[in-house]
């Protein structure tokens, strides 16, 4: 940028700015100098402008059993509707575990979620919960009914196998019965109870159920049915041991367990879900466990909504209830279709051509973005965003399986392939969520744009009052890259020169011109 003399009236700066598309500012510094330009620096804007610590999420639909049933629960309880639904999509996603998989790049992948939301005490929590998972209760009573009835007959039988071994035998004929003894008591184990939902668990206790019973699903509408299991309650020390069976449970890793007590040694698959209500704390603490690198908090999907309390509407004008109860059909169907699910085995869902594609294209879209200095480039974002194919297709999972697993017809079409519209559907879902996350980890300080700027305006504050106002963008990235949200970030300065420092000149913290970084005096105090 070129002028003709050393120094501009005010109109004339203001005309060049407006003829050049460029700030008055930026003008006023290169022409008059960085102390004469002072006049012409805008009001510092908020960071934060806009993004609210709840961001406005929309999940729900009106037309399928768990979308009308957890809006109807909802509505009746004065409880966010979003918030609702995806705890109802969390406990239809643990019906299916170990029942269901869907087919990715040639891998049977699990079709599990981990849902935890935010909803302080007192705005009906439980009572969402207890709807949510009372027809799972129901078919575990069931099944375990029946394993009881199984493991009678294979105990009748074991008994008279003990009473044959007692006889003189050969030794074939032993040799064979203690074969047969062997494989009757690992029917009977197969044969255990099934503990679900689980509501409050040690990690300790959790791998032995997943040993036990091949998978295990937390449900609860308390926080402390997760703290423990994400080490949130434990000593830094022992925190990424606790973590380990949430972090392989997500996609059915192998765990193995090794004590001083031999007995309690394991080795297994583990394969889990987790639907929880808890508090922001628990939120906050999730943060908190990806930030040390566990990698545990890209697996969550975060709901955290605006609680109703202080608003809520108990009585009309007249002093009547307001009160709306649920629909007993919806809750009937919702019956319905958890137990046509629960009776299912080895269910494999496909993805359609046209949903992989839509699937690709999304994927795609965020590719760079995940590039080095990218938007979300930082460790936590690039692990959560990065998991969005997976997440998408299980969402897609759990969608497909509730309006193909139950109709009111009697007949449910149980077709095996998920379509484009669902994939849609739940890409859509996908992005909700991801404001929620993206939103904990720029309130906890850990990742994203409104941390990152707070980060650099903190510097640029502290080194323009020892620098005159004068820096360059060199300095300011040696001042933040070792520190939290930049450090341990790979393209820092890429992402600096590139989309930080432009947004801060926006905002009328700096102003970029002739290679340096000027600060807005109004930062820099008297």
């Amino acid at each position: 940028m070129f002028f003709d003399t050393s120094t501009l009236s005010p109109q004339q700066v203001i005309e060049t700015a407006q003829a050049q598309g460029v700030s008055p500012v930026r003008v006023a510094i290169i022409a008059n100098g960085y102390n004469r330009a002072q006049s012409f620096w805008g009001d510092v804007q908020d960071i934060n402008k806009g993004n609210d610590k709840y961001p406005v999420i929309s999940l729900g639909n009106d037309f399928d059993v768990v979308g009308k049933l957890s809006r109807s629960l909802a509505r009746s309880v004065q409880f966010p509707e979003s918030s609702a639904y995806m705890h109802f999509i969390g406990c239809v996603s643990a019906a299916m575990l170990g029942r269901f998989t869907v087919e990715y790049h040639g891998t049977d992948q699990p079709t599990a979620l981990y849902v935890v939301t935010s909803q302080p005490p007192s705005t009906g929590k439980s009572a969402i919960n207890s709807m949510a998972i009372a027809p799972m209760v129901c078919e575990v009573e069931r099944i375990n009914e029946q394993r009881s009835k199984e493991r009678k007959k294979l105990i009748a039988k074991l008994k008279g196998l003990e009473k044959e071994m007692k006889q003189e035998r050969s030794g074939s004929d032993m040799a064979s019965l203690y074969e047969e003894k062997e494989e009757l008591e690992e029917k009977i184990a197969k044969f255990c109870d099934v503990v679900f939902p689980v509501s409050d668990t040690t990690p300790e206790g959790l791998a032995k159920i997943n040993n036990k019973q091949g998978n295990f699903a937390v449900i609860s509408d308390e926080a402390t049915s997760i703290n423990s299991l994400l080490g949130l309650t434990y000593a830094s020390s022992e925190r990424k041991t606790n973590s380990e069976l949430v972090l392989k449970a997500w996609d059915a890793g192998h765990v193995s367990i090794a004590r001083a007590n031999a007995e309690n040694n394991m080795s297994f698959t583990a394969l889990g879900c987790m639907a929880v209500i808890a508090q922001d704390e628990t939120i906050n603490g999730i943060m908190e466990a990806g930030a040390r690198g566990i990698g545990v908090s890209e697996r969550f999907l975060l709901v955290r909504e605006e609680s109703f309390l202080g608003r809520r509407s108990f009585i009309d004008n007249n002093g009547d209830s307001t009160f709306e109860p649920v629909d007993q059909g919806l809750k009937a169907n919702y019956y319905k279709l958890v137990h046509n699910i629960m009776t299912e085995e080895g269910v494999k869902l496909t993805i359609g051509k046209s949903a992989m594609r839509c699937l690709n294209i999304a994927r795609q879209e965020m590719e760079p973005h995940l590039a080095d200095g990218g938007k979300y480039s930082h460790t936590m974002l690039r692990g959560a965003l990065g998991k969005m194919d997976k997440q998408v297709i299980r969402i897609a999972s759990v969608l497909h399986v509730i309006r193909n697993w139950f109709n009111e017809s009697g007949n449910p079409q149980k077709s095996r392939e998920i379509e484009a519209e669902t994939m849609q559907e739940a890409l859509i879902m996908f992005h909700e969520l991801s404001k929620t996350y993206i939103s904990a980890a720029n309130a906890s300080g850990h990742a994203g744009e409104d941390a990152e700027l707070n980060k650099v305006v903190d510097m640029v504050v502290r080194l323009g009052k020892a620098n005159k106002g004068v820096l360059t963008s060199r300095a300011i990235y040696e001042a933040i890259r070792k520190v939290r949200p930049f450090v341990g970030q790979a393209g820092v300065m890429k992402r600096l020169e590139e989309s930080l420092l432009p947004r801060l000149e926006e905002l009328n913290y700096v102003c970029n011109a002739n290679g340096r970084v000027f600060v807005n005096p109004a930062l820099l105090g008297g």
